[in-house]
């Protein structure tokens, strides 16, 4: 009302008080935003979460797509990401790669298992896209992330 009123009159440098009433607004907005996914005061938030983190350590191998994640908790896949993005600092399909890349690392510590078995293994059907996905994240192919082990 006060930013109608304020475009009406014909006052000095309206279209500035207008600006603040607008940020104001927003930041009234964003402290709304924040309090409803308060860890504290929104414990569905938290069980959001964990079920997520639960799913992903169960299907990763499978399932790497958010929308899968999505409709398993049935939400939409935007919403989940935000959600997961707001209270880990990364985005779903970030964390679903991050526990991919974990597995990976874990395998390749194992000296006598083949890194085309690994791939396999991992549900990857081609061994040079394993390859690309590793060293996208690790800046080293999988082959050379070993022999740093040794």
């Amino acid at each position: 009302e006060t930013i109608l009123r304020e475009n009406e009159d014909d006052n000095f440098e309206k279209a500035v008080l207008i600006a603040l009433k607008i940020i104001e607004l927003l930041i009234e907005t964003d402290r709304l935003f924040d309090a409803q996914f308060n860890y504290e005061n929104n414990i569905p938030v938290i069980d959001i979460i964990k079920s997520f983190t639960n799913l992903v350590e169960a299907n990763f191998i499978q399932e790497r797509t958010v929308t899968f994640y999505a409709d398993k908790l049935n939400l939409h896949p935007n919403y989940l990401n935000a959600l997961i993005k707001k209270h880990t600092g990364k985005t779903a399909k970030e964390s679903i790669q991050n526990r991919l890349l974990l597995e990976i690392k874990y395998l390749l510590h194992s000296p006598n298992l083949p890194i085309k078995a690994i791939s396999n293994d991992l549900g990857f059907n081609d061994p040079n896209y394993f390859s690309t996905f590793f060293k996208r994240f690790e800046k080293l192919s999988p082959k050379e992330y070993r022999s740093t082990l040794i």
